[in-house]
């Protein structure tokens, strides 16, 4: 008996969860190309105000989270927030340095069998010659790519994300009106991790505040497209990230939301 009741109640609860999901506005409406295209256009100018990587760090991902659907408010001709971001990845192309070692060695091949096509003695016993000479560049490079090699730094940046952060006074990387950035304990030695949070009216007076609230707006936004918060995490050797983040036009980001 108790069995069958245990059956029933999860049937119910299962017909509740389903009977809520269709009440609601399911999936949501599709947004335009043009609308994506507004929003990834609003990433990418994100994107250039982070300025320049540090010296010795190549970009190796930039991968974009873009939102396909809408939702409108309750209020009439008003929006619930989009979410969008963009994912970037920064450190030492393994790959671009392999594919250097790599073509050395295809070029030196090559000459070597032309002239040996060609029978061409004196070009070959040169060839062989300057083989011990490429071994050593290949070795070199080798030797300077793991030397030079970069702990790797990844960027977060979110559109309209509604969240709280205790402010550590001394976990405070940078403020200004608007824009407020907090360090971390980092996960492993010399590591870290600093979030940026940018609201022109929740940060108005980041001096004043003891934490960072990001609030929902319960009234909606006026456009489908709106951009009511950002944030923008860092995440990588600590004086690396730290140094990139005081280098941000926080300006060009601020000038976004709208």
């Amino acid at each position: 008996m108790s069995r069958r009741i245990s059956v029933l109640v999860c049937f119910l609860l299962l017909s509740l969860a389903a009977s809520a999901w269709g009440d609601g506005d399911g999936g949501g409406e599709p947004l335009t190309r043009s609308e994506v295209a507004q929003i990834k256009g609003v990433l990418k100018d994100m994107v250039a105000a982070l300025g320049a990587q540090p010296s010795g760090y190549d970009a190796l991902e930039e991968d974009y989270d873009l939102p396909a659907t809408y939702h409108p408010h309750k209020n009439t001709g008003r929006f619930s927030p989009i979410y969008g971001g963009v994912r970037l990845r920064y450190g030492t192309d393994t790959a671009k340095i392999q594919k250097s070692m790599e073509q050395t060695a295809q070029e030196w091949q090559r000459k070597y069998l032309e002239a040996t096509a060609k029978g061409d003695a004196e070009a070959i016993t040169k060839l062989t010659q300057e083989y011990q000479a490429m071994i050593a560049s290949i070795q070199l490079q080798a030797a300077n790519a793991s030397a030079s090699h970069k702990e790797p730094i990844v960027i977060d940046i979110r559109l309209n994300q509604y969240q709280t952060a205790a402010i550590d006074p001394d976990g405070v990387v940078l403020e200004k009106p608007g824009f407020i950035a907090l360090s971390e304990k980092p996960y492993r030695q010399d590591m870290g991790r600093v979030r940026c949070f940018f609201d022109p009216i929740a940060l108005k007076q980041t001096e004043t505040l003891s934490q960072v609230r990001l609030d929902y707006p319960q009234d909606g936004m006026a456009a489908k497209t709106s951009v009511s918060n950002v944030v923008i995490e860092f995440e990588g050797p600590e004086k690396d990230i730290q140094e990139w983040v005081k280098r941000i036009d926080t300006a060009a980001v601020l000038q976004k939301i709208k």
